[in-house]
């Protein structure tokens, strides 16, 4: 047994099978002149009446339109162009193959009517009431739909070029394999939508809500999306290229292989989305918002990223080659294996550009693209891969020294050697990690913090020099050495024994030889000698730390 929401429809059909003569004087009614006057030749029929369930209704005395009731009524493949019936009731109605040209539908209420085939070319249906129908193959070419009601609609395979949609409520309507070439669908509803495989060239989506929709293989080529919602849509494998996205939001939408390349995407919020193998090379995405975003192989070369958040985003193998990145925010993202450069072309970036990870809340973000060890737990730091790391920090230091920054550069230089020397560990290459670390990394910070070598060496010194005055030096014949038989009741001695043995340690250290202080005895000399081999050493590391960075640079 049918429903009782069916019930109805069967109903309003059934009095048109016993009549169909009423059909015929429907028509007549409908074609005759003028058209606007069609709703009064039908009320005068004899048989449109209360007894035969007709009851004719007006709005008030002061709004003169009738609404007629044609509810259930067979139009199929009837001529019925330039009929003028607003406000008709026409719910369940049959207009299958009908040529509807120029008709004025507007206003309407037609639910669950079938429009299959129709050709409503040019018609007008401003806020008619359309829920449930089906318009599947119809032709509805410089259709007006302005504030229709299309929720639950089929408009599968129909052609909507020119189609005037803005303010439509299209809320879960199939629309698989339209045809929208140049539709406006400004600011309508599309909410729970199916558009899969549709196509249109300019199309106009303008603050349209799109949420959760299925645009999957979808192509709007040359279309605006300005300040249009597709949160939670699935756009994957659609096309969008050389469209307007300014401002559209993405959040959370799947946009896997999609293509958007040469388009206009500033300000759009791209957070949380799926863009896994998309392509957006060309795309102008400055302002625009990534954050959390899996963009694993995605292809965004020659885009223009200038201040782009990609925060927590996933950049696994994606590519950013001649990609423009002034002041693009790549803290705490995935950078694994991304592709910022090669041998003939680069990412561009600026001192404003940001790598880096994110600490505990209560910690600053950190300049590093890969945590340091110390920051990192056990269990995390098994998980490192220090190649990888030695790699992306390497990549970022060269791209810092093509663009002429080469602060940042020595920056990354010293990240790069630090992921290095732990790349030396990880393999138990001991004896060359512990010259790395020692001499490199704990003396001169990798080159970029050379003070720390100076700080060495006047330690060094301090250190020898109090060492010579316990264990004694010569100047001349006299001996220098601190005796404490009678405690420390000359100070004044004491301080200048102690500027004797500092003289001496800094002639042994620089090394300037021994002059005329040396050591006395065989603990001075051994002192001594290690404080003059220090010295060479200091001296052979100073060198090579300045002019290995003077190479850098």
């Amino acid at each position: 047994m049918a429903d009782d929401r069916d019930t109805p429809f069967s109903v309003w059909q059934h009095r048109w099978r016993i009549e169909p003569s009423w059909i015929d004087d429907i028509l007549t009614c409908l074609r005759g002149e003028p058209a606007h006057r069609a709703a009064y030749r039908i009320i005068a029929l004899p048989w449109y009446n209360s007894s035969n369930g007709f009851y004719p209704l007006s709005f008030s005395p002061d709004h003169p339109a009738l609404i007629l009731d044609l509810r259930g009524i067979p139009f199929c493949e009837q001529t019925l162009r330039n009929i003028n019936i607003p406000f008709t009731l026409l719910d369940g109605a049959d207009f299958y193959k009908a040529d509807l040209q120029n008709a004025n539908l507007s206003f309407v209420r037609a639910l669950h009517t079938n429009f299959h085939q129709a050709n409503l070319s040019s018609a007008n249906l401003t806020a008619a009431r359309l829920e449930y129908a089906n318009f599947s193959q119809a032709i509805l070419q410089n259709t007006v739909l302005t504030r229709a009601k299309l929720d639950f609609a089929d408009l599968g395979g129909a052609d909507l070029r020119d189609a005037k949609l803005n303010q439509a409520n299209l809320f879960s309507t199939f629309m698989e394999q339209v045809e929208a070439d140049r539709s406006d669908f400004t600011a309508a509803h599309l909410d729970q939508a199916n558009l899969s495989s549709a196509r249109g060239f300019k199309v106009k989506f303008d603050e349209a809500k799109i949420m959760r929709a299925e645009l999957v293989e979808a192509k709007f080529f040359n279309s605006s999306f300005k300040g249009a919602c597709f949160d939670h849509s699935d756009l994957s494998q659609c096309h969008l290229e050389k469209s307007n996205l300014t401002k559209a939001q993405l959040k959370h939408a799947d946009l896997t292989r999609a293509n958007i390349s040469n388009s206009e995407c500033i300000g759009v919020n791209f957070s949380d989305a799926t863009l896994l193998s998309a392509t957006l090379a060309g795309s102008d995405l400055t302002h625009s918002n990534f954050e959390r975003a899996q963009l694993n192989s995605a292809d965004l070369q020659d885009t223009t990223l200038r201040r782009t958040v990609f925060r927590g985003a996933d950049l696994t193998s994606a590519s950013l080659l001649r990609a423009q990145l002034r002041g693009t925010d790549f803290r705490a993202a995935d950078l694994t294996d991304c592709l910022l450069r090669s041998p003939h072309s680069s990412a561009v970036l600026d001192s404003e550009t940001k790598f880096g990870w994110s600490a505990e809340s209560n910690e600053p973000d950190r300049d590093w693209i890969v945590p340091p060890v110390k920051q990192l737990k056990r269990a995390q730091r098994e998980r490192v891969d220090t190649r990888h790391a030695a790699s992306m920090t390497g990549q970022v230091k060269s791209l810092y020294r093509e663009n002429g920054l080469h602060r940042q550069a020595s920056q990354y230089y010293a990240q790069e050697r630090y992921w290095q020397t732990r790349t030396l560990l990880r393999e138990r290459r001991y004896f060359k990690y512990a010259l790395n670390f020692l001499f490199a990394e704990v003396l001169t910070g990798y080159g970029e913090k050379p003070g720390r070598l100076f700080g060495f060496g006047v330690g060094l010194v301090f250190l020898a020099g109090l060492a010579f005055l316990l264990s004694g030096i010569t100047i001349g014949d006299q001996l220098v050495q601190l005796d404490v038989s009678d405690g420390f009741s000359d100070p004044v001695t004491i301080l200048q024994q102690l500027g004797h043995c500092m003289l001496c340690a800094v002639q042994c250290f620089l090394p300037l030889g021994w002059y005329s202080a040396g050591p006395a005895g065989l603990l001075s000399t051994l002192i001594a000698t290690g404080v003059s081999a220090a010295g060479y050493v200091f001296a052979i590391i100073l060198i090579a730390t300045y002019v290995k960075r003077g190479v850098r640079e």
